[in-house]
């Protein structure tokens, strides 16, 4: 079940398709659904014989009815016109009474934050999901900085007060932000705090977070490079997109072009819900096909860019790969 988008919506009341352990065959189950959570699912049977509980693991597809104002926003978002879906979810939070749907909700103002490169505003949407459920279904959607551009303003009292707090979600996000090398140690600290956590998720984006000081450095091997990929091969599917990124800035760093793009490119494909971030490695992509010689390939994902990103800051990227490309022709 992809993480980003757990929950279907119809009309019918709710529904749950599950695999049981060791069955090929599935099975569809009503009734009314008490909570749906990263760990599971309870529902209360049409047949009233109490709460039956279904692990994460079991459950291939959910479906509810959802309220006027969040189908309306779902219907604004997928046309592009987030402003007026941010409205709909917001006003949809104040009709929706059950925690489960809330907080698919909340993922949805999350992704309006992210589609606006409004970061501050995804993560304090991000984190109501977290203190709903600590091992959120959503988790995919953390919006965690990788590239190194440091808050500023609101932002950045923002993200102290986040690495100062006692939920490890938000110190992640905190440390992500604030991380600036050696002039912010206490971000490197959590990192590395986080990196020996509990928590598998966390400490897993914490281990790769910790990946940028060897980027920064310069000096990242090309073992060093084969490795973060098989790590990244090994994360859950949500989260690779961010590490994606860094292994394209290290195979870059490499000279090895062609795999640094096709790092880049899982983003803009698989992983465009952070859409400043895949804009950013489509433009990568391009300038690394270019100085690789390989002017069709950087000219598409140059053009791809201006025509899927025009309102991010990769398009200054794209029409330098594109004006190269003219001044060699000329």
């Amino acid at each position: 079940m992809a993480a980003a988008d757990p929950i279907k919506f119809q009309a019918g009341g709710d529904r749950v398709v599950i695999q049981p352990p060791g069955k090929s065959s599935r099975v569809i189950v009503t009734g009314f659904i008490d909570d749906f959570t990263g760990r599971g699912l309870i529902l209360q049977t049409r047949r009233g014989t109490g709460a039956v509980r279904y692990s994460r693991e079991e459950i291939l597809e959910v479906s509810t009815t959802q309220v006027e104002q969040h189908a309306l926003g779902r219907k604004l978002f997928g046309e592009g016109r987030i402003i007026e879906a941010e409205r709909a979810f917001k006003d949809a939070l104040e009709e929706e009474d059950r925690p489960w749907v809330r907080r698919d909700i909340l993922a949805s103002l999350v992704k309006c934050g992210l589609w606006q490169g409004d970061y501050r505003t995804a993560a304090q949407h991000f984190l109501s999901i977290v203190e709903s459920d600590p091992e959120t279904l959503y988790f995919g959607l953390i919006p965690l900085a990788w590239q190194d551009a440091p808050p500023t303003g609101q932002a950045a009292i923002d993200a102290r007060r986040w690495l100062n707090s006692e939920s490890p979600t938000a110190r992640l996000i905190g440390a992500s932000w604030l991380w600036d090398g050696d002039r912010e140690p206490s971000a490197t600290r959590a990192l590395h705090e986080l990196a020996a956590g509990a928590h598998p998720l966390l400490q897993r984006l914490a281990q790769t977070q910790l990946w940028r000081a060897r980027l920064r450095s310069g000096e990242v091997t090309a073992l060093e490079c084969q490795r973060w990929r098989q790590f990244v091969d090994d994360l859950p599917a949500e989260i690779r997109a961010g590490p994606l990124f860094l292994i394209g800035c290290a195979a870059a760093q490499l000279h090895n072009d062609l795999n640094a793009a096709a790092a880049w490119l899982w983003l803009p494909f698989e992983y465009p819900h952070d859409r400043h971030l895949a804009a950013a490695a489509q433009a990568r992509a391009a300038e690394v096909l270019l100085r690789a010689g390989n002017i069709p390939a950087a000219r598409q994902q140059a053009q791809e860019t201006l025509l899927r990103w025009a309102d991010t800051p990769a398009v200054s990227q794209a029409k330098a790969v594109l004006d190269n490309i003219a001044a060699d022709d000329s």
